[in-house]
């Protein structure tokens, strides 16, 4: 019924879009072809539990002000999909829980994502359900301090390119992978983790990681205020 379908029409600048539709749960069409938004800076919870939207064409939307875009889509479980690979997010800082529980996405481009100035992605994708591909492969987390719960419930993920990730200013890395357990490797060979104070769940479920080594040279070297391991059950085949 046309009372679901929404037709936005704003040509003068608005600076913020925070809240916009959020909770509007019935809407299963959003028109904003004539929606400007070039003075925007704040996209959050924009579309928070639009959870009867199917699609959403925002090729229109202008984001290249924009600072924010924390649970810009949350909880939009009936997504199934979603083109953001044309955003400017060059000016964007907060990118957390942006897609939490898009439960019907399977796949999202976001290699065209500028992120040099983004300091929170903690949760980006947590309970992605369906979600089998992420093209991260132009991320840059060389600013984030917020990472923890990015992966968290995305239990159709097979693979996942994060080998180019720079962690080394982040204290939280706290359940990153949780119950992604269809993920059959992860390079993360490149990770300085010096800086990290909360590791905690961080694979937890990921049944089907397989990892090997075969040297262990130096593993513990210069550890010098290291007091207890416990190792009880480490194997060495």
């Amino acid at each position: 019924s046309s009372k679901n379908i929404v037709k936005l029409v704003w040509k003068n600048p608005v600076t913020s879009c925070k809240s916009l539709f959020m909770e509007c749960r019935d809407i299963i069409e959003i028109n904003l072809t004539h929606f400007n938004t070039l003075s925007v800076t704040n996209m959050m919870y924009m579309f928070y539990e639009c959870n009867s939207l199917i699609s959403l064409d925002l090729s229109n939307i202008d984001t290249s002000q924009v600072k924010s875009m924390g649970e810009m889509f949350k909880n939009c479980y009936s997504l199934i999909s979603l083109d953001v690979s044309y955003f400017d997010t060059s000016e964007v800082e907060n990118l957390g829980t942006m897609f939490h529980n898009c439960k019907s996405l399977k796949s999202l481009n976001l290699s065209n994502f500028k992120t040099s100035k983004i300091r929170y992605i903690d949760n980006l994708f947590g309970g992605c359900m369906n979600l089998i591909s992420i093209d991260l492969s132009n991320f840059d987390t060389s600013q984030v301090i917020a990472i923890h719960k990015m992966f968290k419930d995305c239990i159709s993920l097979t693979s996942l390119d994060i080998s180019h990730f720079d962690i080394k200013g982040i204290e939280d890395m706290s359940e990153i992978f949780s119950n992604c357990y269809l993920l059959t490797s992860l390079n993360i060979s490149n990770f300085i983790t010096t800086s990290a104070t909360n590791m905690n769940n961080m694979f937890y479920n990921c049944t089907s990681l397989i990892y090997s080594t075969t040297n262990i040279n130096s593993i513990f070297a210069e550890c010098k205020n290291l007091e207890y391991i416990n190792i009880k059950n480490y194997q060495s085949n």
